[in-house]
């Protein structure tokens, strides 16, 4: 199971595994789900976070994407109109497919 990102003509699998689970916790310094508990309170995560997560769920099942690569993504993205606000539905999906959530 997986969320397929669709950036441009590219479908991307994403999909944290406990190995990108690991790096990412390392890389913004706390538990993951500790992000929703703050956008319940309202407040957005980083885009420094949300690449990230991004970054992280890429590596299970799409090689070759580093955080340049997924900066160059994020940049298509909004190019063809995404917003940071939408990109949590996306890492919520991911999350969920990931075993946090209950699908």
């Amino acid at each position: 199971m997986f969320y397929t990102w669709t950036i441009g003509n590219k479908e991307l699998k994403l999909k944290l595994n406990t190995q990108s689970l690991i790096m990412l916790e390392k890389k913004i310094g706390c538990n993951p789900l500790d992000i929703f508990m703050a956008v319940e309170e309202g407040k957005l995560p980083t885009i420094t976070v949300m690449a990230e997560i991004l970054h992280a769920s890429l590596q299970a099942m799409e090689h070759g994407y580093n955080l340049m690569t997924v900066y160059n993504l994020l940049d298509e993205y909004f190019a063809e109109g995404g917003t940071v606000v939408e990109l949590m539905p996306i890492i919520i999906e991911v999350f969920k497919v990931s075993g946090f959530f209950k699908i």
